[in-house]
């Protein structure tokens, strides 16, 4: 028995209702592609995780928290201020839904009723986008203009709207819904179909797919030097302190020394693949709708490890980067005529796979906790050589 089993004797056993909405339930258990939504990390914290196309039609996770919270107090005495740490009961329930389309242009934010500003983030006035009655702090590399146009377009109306008790968050391309309690499953059912009607907003107003974009050669990554650059734009360095210290700063945020030693590594490995390295908010404005789970950390356009295959390679983190390395490894190529798969992907011999826009894409679960450093590069060949196989018999590249 895990050290908070006495907070969450409580919890409601959603199991089989989980079922009766074909939903999996996880228990206590991670699911990859979503860890930020389901922090804190550690399973004793966490109860009937459930994760599958949520009732209101979108892909996401459903969990209850049963944590503790840890707090501090300072107070004056005759021999100076005196530091008190308590604990105290959390439990709240989190709805999460996959949008990928509003990582280039929202990359993170929060609508709480209190004015408690994430470190690392910033504010902008509600009342010129049209919040009521909350705060809205998002990164500091947002696109105002797309933040105005997702708020303007009922956004902020809905947001307004909420119980004072729920808060919507934006980040690793998850919108999600933090409500104070252990919510049953009517109200849980409820606030699903509020949230997809809040995607579809977010979804409708974000960038939206770039014509030809497979074609184009996109900027370099900053970090990458210039003379390396084959001649393309460089992105621009980020404007903030890089840091990976604090909660709440976002892939945006962070320069991921460990995923740059990766990159590097699997250029090395496979130097006849020529991989060069893209930015990738200038990856997702191409391809907003790129279906993985998690926010890229490194985009590399080539051929595919081992093989002949034209495309890309996209390594994704569900979470801070330089933390545990959970995520999804893809392959993106060229799709032909090819029909947009129907629902979030399909499956084939351990590989998910969908279509997009023209475009197709093959991706695994990397479970590993090692640092991206760690990882050994060689595993992306024979990844590419799965993905190969189901790449060629789809007609695909």
């Amino acid at each position: 028995m895990g050290f908070l089993d006495g907070l969450g004797a409580g919890a409601p056993d959603l199991s089989n209702w989980a079922a009766e909405k074909g939903l999996e339930h996880h228990d206590r258990d991670n699911v990859v592609g979503y860890s930020s939504t389901l922090w804190p990390d550690w399973p004793d914290a966490r109860r009937n995780v459930m994760s599958g196309l949520l009732p209101g039609g979108e892909p996401g996770v459903i969990f209850h928290n049963v944590g503790k919270s840890a707090h501090r107090t300072e107070s004056a005495g005759p021999f100076g201020i005196f530091t008190h740490r308590t604990t105290a009961p959390v439990r709240f329930t989190r709805i999460g839904a996959f949008v990928p389309e509003g990582i280039a242009g929202l990359q993170r934010f929060r609508a709480p009723v209190a004015a408690e500003e994430p470190p690392g983030w910033s504010e902008i006035a509600a009342e010129g986008i049209g919040l009521e009655g909350r705060h809205f702090f998002c990164s500091a590399n947002a696109d105002a203009t797309v933040i105005e146009r997702v708020m303007k377009a009922g956004l902020a109306k809905r947001f307004s709207a909420l119980d004072p008790d729920v808060t919507p968050n934006y980040r690793f391309g998850v919108l999600f819904f933090e409500r104070d309690g252990l919510l049953a499953p009517a109200s849980i059912e409820a606030l699903c179909v509020e949230l997809a009607e809040c995607a579809a907003i977010l979804r409708s107003g974000a960038p939206q797919a770039v014509e030809g974009a497979l074609d184009r050669d996109l900027p370099a990554p900053f970090w990458i030097n210039e003379a390396d650059a084959l001649g393309r734009e460089v992105a621009a360095p980020p404007s903030y302190p890089q840091t990976a210290d604090q909660e709440g700063v976002g892939l945006d945020q962070v320069l991921t020394l460990s995923w740059m030693a990766l990159a590097t590594a699997i250029g090395t490995s496979y130097p006849e693949a020529e991989l060069a390295p893209e930015d990738t908010l200038s990856f997702y404005r191409a391809f907003p709708r790129f279906p993985v789970p998690g926010q890229a950390v490194v985009v590399a356009v080539g051929r595919l490890p081992g093989t002949e295959i034209q495309g890309r390679l996209v390594l994704l983190a569900d979470n801070y980067p330089d933390s545990f390395n959970y995520g999804f490894d893809a392959f993106m190529v060229d799709g032909g005529d090819a029909r947009d798969t129907d629902g979030a992907y399909e499956e084939s011999g351990g590989l998910r796979y969908a279509v997009r826009d023209g475009w197709a894409c093959v991706w695994r679960s990397r479970e590993e906790t090692l640092r991206p450093e760690q990882i050994d590069a060689s595993t992306y060949g024979e990844l590419a050589a799965q993905a190969a196989t189901l790449i060629e018999q789809k007609g695909w590249g």
